[in-house]
């Protein structure tokens, strides 16, 4: 009878420490997918803002003109200031990557590329400084007929985004292409 009710507390204790050992299992799970979810969370709100500083410029917004009470779509306006602070951004992301001399954008990499059409400028984020300074000095006012006056005047120029690429393998902007506004565009900002 003694040698039973050892082996019950033998195996009492046994089955407690399955208990515990299982328990302690479950917990180290638990916490670990806690763990690799924060951790994913943290990736895709870096991802997301780094992409929202591309994103900014891309697509329509909705004006409304008081003279008229219409409500206008126009394209996101952007500067070439703009788009020389966005190339610094790009190139400060390939340089931390070590990617700088890529050149292009790929799907697989997390280089980014800036292209302007028009005026025709690729590859902004490896261009020189001069370069750059050279593209903001000849892209920064523009000659604007306003209204019923036959007289030009000089006014910022705009440019819009006209796409943004985005990897489906890192889930971030990879080639930002921005274009200048048509005169046409440029009449319809001047009636707001």
């Amino acid at each position: 009878m003694e040698n039973a009710s050892k082996a019950l507390l033998m195996s009492a204790g046994i089955l407690i420490g399955v208990l515990i050992l299982s328990l302690a299992a479950y917990l180290f799970y638990v916490y670990g997918q806690y763990s690799a979810d924060t951790v994913a969370r943290i990736d895709e709100r870096q991802i997301t803002q780094f992409n929202n500083q591309f994103l900014k410029y891309y697509g329509t917004t909705i004006v409304e003109d008081v003279s008229t009470g219409r409500v206008i779509e126009q394209p996101i306006l952007c500067t070439a200031h703009d788009i020389i602070s966005l190339s610094n951004i790009a190139k400060q992301n390939n340089e931390n990557l070590e990617i700088e001399n890529l050149g292009t954008y790929d799907e697989n990499t997390r280089y980014v590329q800036i292209d302007v059409l028009k005026p025709r400028m690729y590859n902004v984020e490896l261009a020189s400084d001069e370069d750059k300074t050279t593209f903001i000095q000849n892209n920064d006012l523009v000659d604007v007929i306003r209204g019923d006056s036959l007289e030009p005047s000089l006014q910022t120029k705009y440019f819009k985004c006209v796409n943004v690429e985005i990897s489906n393998v890192t889930k971030r902007v990879n080639h930002v292409v921005f274009t200048e506004l048509t005169e046409d565009e440029y009449k319809n900002l001047t009636n707001n």
